[in-house]
């Protein structure tokens, strides 16, 4: 992404998790983005990534809160969605204690190591419009 264009150019935002301690280096603790930004459609892709070391920690939940409030608030959005690989319990979690609900299933969509698995679409409609 070009950090030169805002979100309704490059339909898509990538923001730093930052570990921050008084008295020390902030340390960059994962990232989260926003991807495929429909403004007339007003939704929006989210996804996380935290770095292993700093897992476990609370960073995920908070960075997705403030994100999702962000852009159901000032963008004004109607839905976030996510993927998520089935195997890949701890991401549902997260997402579903947050209001994520399953909708979907994409078949045969991961390759991995050339066996084909699906994965699963979340959505969070903004009940406060």
């Amino acid at each position: 992404m070009n950090a030169q264009q805002d979100i309704f150019v490059a339909r898509q935002l990538r923001l730093i998790i930052d570990r921050i301690r008084p008295g020390e280096p902030d340390i960059p603790a994962g990232t989260i983005d926003l991807f495929d930004f429909d403004p007339f459609h007003l939704r929006a892709g989210i996804g996380i990534l935290i770095r292993e070391e700093f897992r476990e920690q609370g960073f995920a939940r908070e960075a997705l809160q403030i994100l999702i409030g962000y852009t159901f608030t000032t963008l004004r959005i109607h839905q976030l969605f996510c993927n998520i690989s089935p195997d890949n319990s701890i991401s549902m979690k997260l997402f579903g204690n947050l209001g994520f609900v399953r909708c979907g299933v994409k078949k045969d969509w991961l390759n991995e190591g050339g066996r084909w698995k699906e994965e699963w679409m979340f959505q969070l409609i903004n009940q406060n419009e």
